[in-house]
């Protein structure tokens, strides 16, 4: 981790001053449950195929990328098709250096001075930033205590009150795993697309962003984002290939929108974004699609045993919290009957990495995450946590 002090001769602009980098927890253990990655390395079908792709694009790295990536955004809309059975035009997509790239680009189109966005926490942390890195103000409409669904009258009344320009839904929610049905969706849509947007043209309304980096995973019964599109203009679905494709170090994430919206991020966007290898490495997985995602129902029948075994759990006598999850992680909390339960996380984190696990503290205080790993990582996981309950 890299402490460095920033020089005060610097001109560092005021608002960054005293401010942390993000810096990840990559202490080396043996079993990391804290960053939502896919357990599983690429199957060894589709490897051959990526170093071959890889290799022949290689032989052109002295030119620039195709900034346009035709090619590339095709097949993400026949892979979307395939997955969801919704179609969808290439100019209804764009690509990025993962989902955090795409987000970014709609703060930076959408956002800015003046301008607002609503958000339902507990929610991912990099949203703060978004904002902080856009001028763009954050407002936070707390989620139903422990069900950390999101309360739609609320939400409405705050969207009218505040006039966003943005408004972020994350479903399933990270770090809660929580779905958003889509009629709650639909409710707030429909409300978005009739408030003024405050330091706009009179007509504007909100930009809705679902941020559905963990749909791969839900149950089918719930629906996505992607089939409100056509109802709702100012709708915008985020998608990554980065948990279900295990391709968190690819960094390739996609959205897809009207016309008009992806025509406005692109004007944020930066030329060549996505490398030649890059749009090599993606083209060669995605005509492999079955076999990368063969993994997603493996992980979650693993998520179904582990919320098995949570159920008979206890500290103290009192029952974990456990978040039901429609991701590849499990939100779990300590009763607040406990004594400084907020406090509980911290000391299980500690005894877990002592023991090789990683896990998060993350999300509402009293809380803590965990990824779905392998059988073997998730058995070591709840043996650890049964020895820590019973001390």
């Amino acid at each position: 981790m890299n402490n460095t002090r920033i020089p005060q001769h610097l001109p560092l602009r005021n608002d960054l001053v005293g401010l942390q980098p993000y810096e990840s927890f990559d202490t080396p253990v043996p079993v990391r449950l804290n960053t939502n990655e896919n357990p599983y390395a690429v199957p060894k079908t589709v490897l051959r195929a990526v170093v071959d792709a890889v290799e022949h694009a290689v032989k052109s790295v002295n030119r620039y990328p195709n900034d346009g990536f035709y090619e590339l955004r095709v097949r993400l809309a026949d892979y979307v098709h395939k997955l969801e059975g919704l179609k969808f035009s290439v100019d209804q997509l764009i690509a990025a250096n993962g989902s955090n790239e795409i987000m970014l680009e709609i703060f930076q189109a959408f956002g800015g001075p003046g301008r607002a966005c609503i958000s339902f926490s507990p929610a991912y942390s990099m949203y703060p930033r978004f904002c902080r890195d856009s001028f763009t103000e954050l407002v936070e409409v707390p989620r139903v205590p422990d069900k950390f669904t999101i309360d739609v009258d609320k939400a409405a009344e705050k969207i009218v009150e505040v006039g966003p320009s943005i408004v972020v839904i994350t479903s399933p929610n990270n770090p809660t795993g929580t779905h958003t049905s889509l009629d709650d969706l639909r409710k707030i849509l429909e409300v978005a697309q009739n408030a003024r947007v405050k330091s706009a043209d009179a007509n504007a309304r909100a930009v809705v962003v679902v941020d559905e980096a963990y749909a791969d995973f839900r149950d089918p019964t719930c629906g996505t984002g992607l089939e409100l599109l056509e109802e709702f203009p100012n709708l915008l679905v985020v998608k990554t290939l980065s948990k279900a494709f295990s391709f968190a170090g690819v960094r390739l994430g996609f959205a897809l929108a009207s016309p008009g919206i992806i025509s406005a991020l692109r004007i944020v966007r930066l030329p060549y974004n996505l490398s030649t290898v890059t749009q090599a490495v993606v083209i060669a997985a995605l005509e492999r699609a079955p076999e990368m995602l063969e993994a997603v129902e493996e992980i979650k029948y693993e998520r179904a045993q582990v919320l098995e075994q949570l159920k008979h759990l206890q500290y103290q006598g009192e029952s974990f919290i456990v978040v039901p999850t429609q991701a590849n992680f499990i939100q779990i909390g300590f009763s607040s009957n406990l004594p400084n339960f907020q406090q509980l996380p911290e000391k299980l984190h500690a005894y877990m990495l002592d023991n090789g696990v990683l896990i998060r503290k993350v999300g509402a205080p009293g809380y803590f995450r965990i990824t779905i790993g392998t059988p073997e990582e998730n058995q070591r996981f709840l043996n650890l946590l049964k020895s820590w309950v019973a001390q």
